[in-house]
């Protein structure tokens, strides 16, 4: 259960495209040199660790490796 009782909703498969979509559009500006990793997580709305993880699942998995995992 999340704050206050409130069970935390599954994210649905559009929400998992849309955060796919824009980590792939902020990864590539961050290969490219474009922007740094805090750059990247500040753009995403994520800690840098959580996007260093992502990043990690993304090269060895692709996309699939990103998505949203709720409980």
């Amino acid at each position: 259960m999340g704050e206050k009782g409130v069970s935390p909703m599954k994210p649905t498969a559009t929400q998992n495209e849309v955060m796919v979509m824009r980590f792939e559009h902020t990864y590539g500006k961050y290969q490219s040199g474009a922007i740094t990793c805090e750059g990247a997580a500040e753009i995403l709305g994520i800690s840098l660790s959580t996007f260093y993880r992502m990043r990690q699942k993304y090269d060895a998995y692709g996309a699939e490796g990103i998505e949203i995992d709720a409980q």
